[in-house]
């Protein structure tokens, strides 16, 4: 809610046999980052978890949003108990 500088993070966990790629949307329309795999099926690593991480400056009212890109049927986000996929921001700075 402050113009300055922000911490993001987002992270994610694949599931088995299916491809994760991700993108982090800025204000609605532009892609401001990308992340993921194509490789969640080889031998026995049937899962993957993915992150990033991203500092940036943004003015009040900014908005970022993750897609999951991926269109198979079994491209899917994995959820346990665990926590695997989260998203935060932090301010760590004012902008001048």
């Amino acid at each position: 809610p402050f113009r300055g500088g922000y911490q993001c993070c987002a992270q994610f966990r694949c599931k088995q046999g299916g491809y994760c790629d991700f993108t982090v949307i800025r204000n609605g329309g532009t892609v401001y980052q990308a992340f993921g795999t194509r490789n969640t099926g080889i031998t026995s690593n049937g899962w993957s978890s993915h992150s990033a991480c991203w500092v940036t400056n943004a003015a009040a009212g900014t908005t970022f949003q993750i897609n999951l890109e991926s269109t198979a049927g079994t491209d899917c986000i994995e959820e346990t108990g665990w926590r695997y996929a989260t998203f935060s921001c932090a301010y760590v700075s004012a902008r001048t």
